[in-house]
Formats: C-alpha cells, sequence, structure tokens
C-alpha cells in the first residue's frame, strides 16, 4: 500500500492482475473497487505526484465508474485501542499507519 498525503485519504493500492483499487481513508474506512484498468491507476499516481485532490479524483473518475464494496473499519479501533499501529493483511495490501513525513 501506498501511503499519501490528503486530507481524507490514508492510503491507495493497486492489484493489477486483478484490477482492484483499494483506498483506505483516515477514518479507518477502506473501500476496494472492481475491474479498475491501469490507466486509471497511473492517472491516480500523476495526481498522488502532482499533490492534486485525491478526493476529488476519486469522486469523479472513480466512484460514479466502479463498483465498490466497504472492506473494514476496524484497523483504527484496533490502533486506538492498543495504542499502537496495526498491520492487517487484506486482499491485495498491508494497510497501516499514517503518513510519514519522510
Amino acid at each position: 500500500m501506498q501511503r499519501v498525503r490528503s486530507s481524507n485519504v490514508r492510503e491507495i493500492g493497486y492489484d493489477p492482475a486483478l484490477g482492484d483499487l483499494y483506498i483506505r481513508f483516515k477514518t479507518g474506512t477502506a473501500y476496494v473497487y472492481s475491474g479498475v484498468p491501469a490507466h486509471c491507476w497511473q492517472v491516480l499516481q500523476q495526481v498522488v505526484q502532482q499533490a492534486g485532490s485525491i478526493g476529488t479524483f476519486v469522486n469523479t473518475a472513480i466512484k460514479p465508474v466502479y463498483t465498490f464494496k466497504k472492506v473494514y473499519r476496524l484497523v483504527s479501533a484496533l490502533e486506538a485501542a492498543v495504542g499502537e499501529e496495526v498491520r492487517v493483511q487484506d486482499g491485495g495490501g498491508v494497510w497501516s499507519g499514517e503518513p510519514s513525513d519522510a
């Protein structure tokens, strides 16, 4: 998973074999969008690198076009309970932590 700097999105990831786009929001809720072509992932990568709005891209180019399902909302609760980062293997990626400043 790729940690990103965004006001709402914590991490993004993509499984090219399945065409699954993973988005974990800072609220802890995560979604997997199915059937997303590689060119959409490449455009999202450009948005990230150019410090554009990830949320705007997701809301206009991903949400209205691709089917999705909510993956979970437990990691944030677990992190709060134990007071440290929790890593959970889920489908095509590992979900964890806040974006680093490095």
